[in-house]
């Protein structure tokens, strides 16, 4: 239910987005935690 809603909302390519225009590692690391954490859903 969660993972269908953010996915709703365009969480994943907003996700993606960031992790491409990011300038720092802490940004990066975030971006891909919560992607993975998507993932697993």
């Amino acid at each position: 239910e969660r993972r269908t809603k953010i996915i709703e909302m365009g969480g994943i390519e907003r996700l993606v987005t960031m992790l491409e225009g990011a300038t720092d590692d802490r940004t990066r690391k975030a971006a891909l935690k919560a992607l993975d954490a998507l993932s697993h859903t």
